[in-house]
């Protein structure tokens, strides 16, 4: 009865390390515990809450991947058991849940490139934030939001949500978080031309990642500190940083890896 729980572990570990195709092995079997339970107890809450629960971290995993489809997929399956599941509790947490579901949603449509609608759901959960008032989803929003108005090129809006999030996130302590806000900010003044402060902030960025372990926002910070010394000719270290960036980056995303996260969904699916 703890297999699921070591297996979620297990998959916590893994995804934070990177290693997301180990992640998602584990997810499925948590999965597949999940389905021998609620072939007993179809309208069992704590099994739906653990369906809603996996079906979102699985998302992120297909997030962190790049597969921003299967991420939406599984994105829509945790808010179709929330709703499962407000109608069975009417004190269930329906909001709150629904309020990260948005988030992530919103962020695989960004990844897309769809602004439109990663502006709709997460202004949808800005709104549903404000009476929550959950400061760490605020900082995720308003960076988030920062990087919408950035791609629709309306710069000093972003500009405004960056501040915003960075901000929240100084008062918080939050490494991670300010490693990726350093990184918006300084893409931004690379945008604006500002090549010096740009590389002030992404030397930042880079450190913040590195204390917090994260491996995509070091490899960003690379790939943006690349390109920014290349605009002020320092051919050495825009070298440098393009060899840290594809290092990082080849550790992360290749195609055994993509291959194999396709092939464990079909087995969860065969086995089924």
């Amino acid at each position: 009865r703890h297999l699921y729980f070591i297996y979620e572990q297990f998959a916590q570990l893994f995804s934070g390390s990177g290693n997301y195709s180990i992640s998602l092995d584990y997810h499925f079997k948590m999965l597949n515990l999940l389905d021998a339970e609620q072939a007993g107890e179809p309208d069992n809450e704590t099994i739906l809450g653990r369906y809603s629960n996996t079906y979102v971290t699985i998302g992120t995993t297909y997030f962190n991947l790049e597969n921003n489809v299967k991420a939406l997929e599984y994105y829509q399956k945790a808010l179709d058991k929330i709703n499962q599941l407000a109608k069975l509790d009417t004190d269930y947490p329906v909001n709150d849940k629904r309020l990260i579901i948005f988030i992530n949603m919103g962020g695989a449509y960004l990844s897309s490139r769809d602004f439109e609608k990663a502006r709709q759901n997460f202004e949808k959960a800005l709104e549903m934030n404000r009476q929550i008032n959950n400061q760490v989803y605020y900082g995720v929003l308003y960076n988030n939001l920062g990087i919408v108005y950035k791609e629709k090129k309306d710069l000093p809006k972003a500009l405004d949500y960056y501040n915003k999030c960075l901000d929240i996130r100084t008062r918080l302590a939050d490494t991670a978080g300010m490693a990726q806000i350093f990184n918006n900010l300084g893409d931004y003044y690379y945008l604006t031309g500002d090549y010096n402060k740009s590389i002030v902030i992404l030397k930042q960025a880079l450190d913040f990642s590195r204390k917090a372990g994260n491996i995509r926002s070091q490899m960003k910070a690379a790939n943006f500190l690349s390109m920014t010394y290349e605009k002020i000719n320092k051919q050495g270290d825009a070298l440098a940083m393009h060899k840290l960036f594809k290092q990082l980056n080849d550790s992360i995303i290749n195609s055994e890896q993509i291959q194999y996260t396709a092939r464990l969904e079909l087995q969860y699916q065969y086995d089924k």
